[in-house]
């Protein structure tokens, strides 16, 4: 790959827009660092499928990129990572506490693939001579039963012990970081389970969405474990399932307000639930133009979220109240991009920040469209 373009944008005449570039393969993940010292470096994954005769999962291919962003409209590659495998989900290890975030550990990245494997890395330390970081393979696993059934999702329980994943074939697994293995597997949805993710205030409790139209809240500690981990069991029983009117697509749970959880669907809205009350969400939105494909809490505004909306663009949503019986469009970014919009994320940013302002990556999938735009 030529990378003599790393440090020039394309195109940054589209309103908003900071940074663009065309990526090489196929684009579908952005996830910032989750620090207020590296708030401008950001990792982007790319999924794509070669030409060819032989069966999808022998054409899939992927890459992983480090960037950072630089001052005068830059962002610079650091690193890039090749696979024979398509990334379909990235996340770093995250805390509770938006105001603890990571300023004296060190925080690992969580990649799943397509052939079903799960990679973890770490951020080095800066390279004495060049003065650049790297990302650095921790380890390596495969935690799907069989390499044609695809790991679609993942997150980190606060503790960063353990990874929830999920996959085609509806199951999700809890998957052990200190043991390396996966230690329990369940039948979850009746067709693909497209995003799992933790309660970050009770580290027993998993969210889980799928293609059956049901976003379903789990009790880990009554999921027996079996074989290992190694099977299917079909006898696990959710505390709560919630029907929508078409695919779940998107969770995430507030990382700072207890109880509050942002689920994202095919039928383009959002729904905020209080669990503490289950019956009805707090509120629904009106139809944000395409599938909501990923949603991402502000990581220093309590009352904002931004989605990336397949069709319709990303969108940065708000309450204004802060009590979520409201949310509406407070921006909306279209930019350079004219594809399925799948992957963003908000940069870590505080008021004694150096540097105040914050980010959002956001990336398209058949355009290949890789953007940085200021809300």
């Amino acid at each position: 790959m030529d990378n003599s373009n790393s440090n020039s944008n394309s195109n940054n005449s589209h309103e908003g827009c900071y940074f663009n570039r065309l990526l090489e393969y196929t684009s579908d993940s952005v996830e910032f660092y989750p620090s207020f010292k590296n708030s401008t470096l950001f990792t982007a994954g790319t999924y794509q499928i070669e030409q060819g005769d032989t069966e999808y999962k022998e054409r899939r291919k992927g890459r992983l990129y480090l960037f950072d962003i630089e001052k005068d409209n830059k962002v610079k590659e650091l690193q890039s990572i090749d696979f024979n495998s398509g990334i379909l989900d990235m996340k770093w290890t995250h805390h509770n506490n938006i105001s603890q975030q990571y300023e004296n550990d060190a925080p690992l990245l969580g990649v799943v693939m397509s052939r079903g494997e799960l990679n973890v890395y770490r951020l080095n330390a800066a390279d004495q001579e060049q003065g650049e970081r790297r990302l650095e393979l921790v380890c390596r696993n495969d935690v799907s039963l069989d390499p044609s059934i695809l790991t679609l999702s993942l997150d980190w329980r606060t503790d960063n012990k353990e990874i929830v994943t999920s996959y085609s074939d509806g199951s999700l697994a809890l998957f052990d970081v200190d043991g390396g293995a996966v230690t329990n597997r369940w039948i979850a949805h009746d067709y693909e389970a497209w995003i799992c993710a933790y309660n970050y205030h009770n580290t027993s409790m998993v969210f889980s969405g799928g293609d059956d139209c049901k976003f379903k809240v789990w009790d880990t500690r009554t999921i027996e474990a079996e074989d290992g981990g190694r099977s299917n069991s079909s006898g696990a029983t959710p505390i709560f399932t919630k029907r929508c009117d078409m695919g779940v697509t998107s969770i995430h749970c507030h990382p700072a307000l207890e109880n509050i959880v942002a689920v994202g669907s095919y039928d383009e809205c959002v729904r905020i639930w209080d669990l503490r009350s289950m019956k009805q969400p707090l509120t629904q939105t009106d139809s944000l133009g395409g599938g909501v494909w990923r949603i991402k809490w502000s990581p220093s505004d309590n009352n904002h979220l931004v989605t990336a909306c397949m069709g319709g663009g990303f969108h940065t949503l708000s309450s204004e109240d802060g009590t979520f019986t409201d949310l509406s469009i407070k921006s909306s970014y279209q930019g350079p991009h004219q594809s399925i919009a799948y992957g963003v994320d908000w940069s870590y940013t505080n008021s004694s920040s150096t540097d105040k302002q914050q980010y959002i990556g956001c990336c398209s999938f058949y355009d290949r469209c890789l953007s940085v735009w200021t809300p």
